[in-house]
Parts: structure tokens; sequence; C-alpha cells
């Protein structure tokens, strides 16, 4: 009647040159591989569109379970970032179940689609030691997801999540060791995945280089097609430094002269995103390792290509070195740089991993919770109907009044519990909509505040100073600004901030010249710290 056994479990990365499946089945001892199968999809991106490719996806989709001898299972599957709107909150340490009012009101503002036209979904991370807790929003429009979820239409396999390509990829590597202040570079075919991994948390980004546009570079240099480029890449693909490795292959420093500016434009965004990461959480964080995926993660050199650039230590990862296999997947190095998306996505039909994102429609997500709890609803209602006949036999046996007695007195304790739950759960929802108002009141005032304050600074700029950015931190107004002026100009607008009696200290943190490629002094910068009061202006503290 139930079919419990050999249940199967799969992680399915359809990528943008291959399929990747993996299949991960339980032991005693933890989780095995039990399956590893890349087909590549031959597909020209310059000249083969979207709906080209879905088709050929499913074809050869179709064609990888039959051979495999597929006809159930469990399956994971993820969505490029590069479609995902990705966004990292700070909320106050409040229950859990407050924590999805706080984001969904969140999304609601920063997602720049309509909120009904997107999936989204959050992960929290934890800091013990903090006020705050550190929480990432994922989103994404719904036809992405349904694009995906109509390549498995009718297949075998039973989706039971949606994960964002670069957390599928964090959760395979966090799961067979310790990342902690590491950056994974996860360089796939359409972009790079970068993922700063910090004690408590991660932080990431996804930059619109990879590797097509390194076989772009090659097919240009040699022309020649995109896949005759593609092909050569992999089996030729170096990072040249000396004259040695310039005539490594035939087309060896060819390659190294085309790739290599694709490569500088690519470390420039790194180390940007490198910058821009420190620059919000902390100008002290150390990375003190790179970790090397994807498939162009193996071109020859590239990590000692990444080390120098970076002054980081660089090394490619290879997954099959330290979690358990029952298949020989001594295969060739573009394979084992690209599956390690579909062995996190494996993982997570198996077993809690870090993050806890879903990407799932919700209607399906509620309609496989029901399926679940379906069976011990009817285990649960089959054994209170076995108890009640019991039960029923034996009074009728020791007496038929008191049985009726009992049936009555039954009755009107049923229908008491009806309406205390009734009334619990309208106590409830005028707890929430109380809670939910209030949030709403806070953030009102709050931003009416923010827009306060800039607008009391707007008013104050003299004609030849302008600002180039606002940040608060509680109390704390931090403004930063250009003139054309004298640095006696940014002291007149300081002094104008002092009159203006809203402030309760304003101090000049910096001022520095600008100056042109010729090194004539162009504009002066500066930084000023003001100190909000503790109350409005005009009421007593």
């Amino acid at each position: 009647m139930f079919n419990f056994r050999n249940k199967r479990y799969f992680g399915l990365d359809l990528g943008e040159s291959a399929i990747k499946l993996i299949e991960v089945k339980k032991t005693r001892d933890g989780f095995r591989l039990a399956r590893g199968r890349l087909v590549e999809l031959n597909l020209d991106p310059l000249f083969d569109d979207a709906e080209k490719r879905n088709a050929v996806v499913r074809e050869k989709l179709k064609e990888l379970l039959a051979k495999e001898g597929i006809t159930s299972g469990v399956v994971a599957i993820s969505i490029p970032s590069q479609s995902v709107f990705t966004r990292f909150l700070r909320v106050p340490k409040i229950a859990k179940g407050k924590i999805e009012q706080i984001i969904q009101y969140e999304a609601q503002l920063q997602v720049p689609f309509p909120i009904n036209e997107v999936i989204w979904s959050y992960g929290v991370f934890e800091t013990y030691d903090s006020p705050e807790t550190d929480v990432i929003l994922v989103a994404v429009k719904k036809d992405i997801v349904e694009e995906k979820l109509n390549i498995l239409r009718d297949m075998p396999l039973e989706v039971d999540f949606v994960e964002v390509s670069y957390f599928s990829i964090f959760n395979a590597i966090d799961f067979v060791g310790d990342i902690k202040d590491k950056l994974i570079l996860d360089i796939g075919a359409k972009n790079t995945n970068i993922i700063i991994v910090e004690e408590h948390k991660i932080w990431t980004r996804s930059i619109l280089i990879g590797g097509n546009d390194l076989t772009k570079a090659i097919a240009s240099q040699l022309k020649i097609s995109f896949k005759e480029a593609e092909a050569i890449k992999r089996k030729e693909g170096i990072i040249a430094s000396d004259e040695q490795e310039r005539s490594r292959s035939p087309h060896a420093a060819e390659i190294s002269d085309a790739i290599n500016p694709v490569l500088v434009e690519m470390i420039a965004d790194i180390s940007k995103s490198i910058g821009y990461y420190k620059s919000q959480f902390g100008e002290t964080k150390v990375i003190k390792e790179v970790l090397l995926t994807g498939g162009s993660s193996r071109i020859k050199n590239i990590d000692r290509f990444i080390k120098e650039n970076l002054d980081i230590p660089t090394k490619s990862f290879n997954i099959f070195e330290k979690i358990k296999s029952d298949v020989d997947f001594s295969l060739s190095e573009s394979f084992l740089g690209r599956m390690d998306a579909a062995i996190g996505l494996a993982l997570k039909t198996v077993t809690p991993l870090y993050t806890k994102t879903n990407l799932l429609p919700r209607e399906i997500l509620k309609a496989k919770g029901f399926e679940k709890k379906r069976w011990y609803i009817f285990g649960s209602l089959f054994v209170g109907i076995l108890i009640l006949a019991s039960l029923t036999n034996f009074v009728i046996w020791r007496d038929k009044h008191k049985t009726a007695n009992l049936i009555k007195a039954s009755a009107l304790i049923e229908r008491y519990a009806s309406f205390n739950k009734a009334i619990e759960a309208l106590q409830g929802e005028v707890s929430g909509l109380k809670s939910r108002l209030e949030f709403i009141e806070n953030v009102t005032e709050r931003r009416k505040e923010g827009i306060t304050v800039l607008v009391e600074i707007t008013k104050l700029i003299p004609d030849n100073l302008w600002l180039t950015e606002i940040t608060e931190e509680g109390s704390v107004v931090t403004v930063k600004g250009k003139t054309e002026g004298t640095f006696e100009n940014i002291n007149t607008f300081k002094d104008m901030l002092i009159k203006s009696g809203y402030f309760k200290e304003v101090t000049v943190e910096s001022a520095n010249v600008l100056k042109d490629k010729e090194g004539i002094e162009d504009v002066r910068v500066f930084t000023i710290k003001i100190v909000m009061p503790s109350a409005k202006p005009g009421k007593e503290e």
C-alpha cells in the first residue's frame, strides 16, 4: 500500500552548457554519491534562443532518465543566480513568526517587481552576540520558475526544492569542510558567482562574465566557431606566463592572449565586490583563501593568475576528494569542476543544510505539506476508529444507558472545544493585527524622520557644493560630498548645519583634494558626521 522503501534522491543542475545529475543515497554512516552524469547541450549562445534551448534540455533529460532507468525519485533543481534578486537585511531579534512578517514587508518595498508576480524566500543567519539578525532575501519572477518546472513536466522526478545556484554550491562545499573566511568563485558558463563566507553568514554577488566570454574571445582570436572554440578551451585552455608555457600546445599562445583581457576584467569586478563587501561589513574582514569551482575554473594556471592579482591564496576545489562515493568519479577535470551545484542540490533532498530557502511556488509547497501529513492523518483516524469501536462494544456490554450518557457528554465537550478553539483563533488574529499595526507605525515614523533630516540638510547646501552619499546608523548621519570651491566652503556648510539648531553635533571627518590625470587640483571631497538630538527640536527630552 505504501511505497516508503527504495526512495531515490537527486540533484539536477540545468546549466547553460550542460545537464548535471547527481544521485545521493542514505546509509547508516551518512550519505554517499550513488550516480553522477553530465550531458553536454552543444548549444551556441550566439544563435540558439531560450525556446530552442529548453526544448533541447527537455529532450536530452528524457533520454538521460530513460538510459539510467530512473522511474521515480525526489529532485532539487536550481535557478541561475543572474535571474534572482538578492538583498541583505538586518532585523531586530524577535520571534521567528514575526520575522516573516518583516521580511514580507521588506520584499514588497525592495523587490523591483509586483509582489504577486514573484516567488520569494529568505534565510536567517543567527549571531548570538548581536542584537540584530542577518537575513538574506531572494526573489525570482514566477515565470522563470515555471519555465524550469515545465522542463520536468510529465517526467518521473518530483520537484521538492528550487534553489538559487550559488546556495547549492555553498551547501555542497560547506557539507564537506570548514569554509569560514573563504571566497568561493564559481566560474560558470554565463556568469561568475562570488560567495564570501563568514562564521555565521554568507554574502553573494553575481558578475556577468563567465566561461562563454572566454570561449567567444578564443573564437574571435582563432576565427573559428563557438563550438570549436569551446572544445579547444577545454582541451588546451591555459594562461601562459613564459615562452615555455606559450609553446605548450599549438594554440597555447593565442588562447592565453585571447582570454587574458577577459580575466583581467573579471578580476576587476571581483576586486570591486570584495571592496564593497568590506565597506559594508568592516574593513578588517579577512579572506584567507579563494576556492575555485565551475567549468572554466579548470583552465590551466587560472588559480595562479587569480592568486597573483587578488593577493589571496587560491586553489581549485575538488569535492570528489572529500565526499564518500560508490562510483569511480575519476573522470575529466571538466566534469569534476562542474558538479558542485548538483551535489549541493542532491544533499538538500536528504538532509537539512545551512541555507533554508526554497523558491518552489507556495501553492505547491502547501500541497506537498498536506501530502506528507495525509498518511499520518489517515493512520490516526484508523487507530481512532479501532479504539472507538472497542470502547463502544465494551460500554454496550456494560450498560447501554451509560453509553448514551457518555455520547451526550462527549458531544457537549466537543462543542465546547470547538467554541474554545474559535475564540483562541480570534484572539490570535487580533494580537497579530496589533503587532502588524505597531510595526507599520514604527517603520513609518522612522522613514518620516529620515526624510525630514534629508530635507533639512538639502536646504543648507551652498551652490558650489553637492552631496554624493547620505547614510544613517542609529542617531549618526554621515554626509559625503564634493565642492569645486576651497576648504572654507566645507567649513561654511558645517557652520550652517550647526546654526540650523536641528542637529546636536556636526564635525568634519575628512576633507581631501582630488586631482585630475595631469595632477591639477580638481575638486575637494569631504565627509561630515552629524549627531542627531535624542528628541526633536522644540520638544522636551
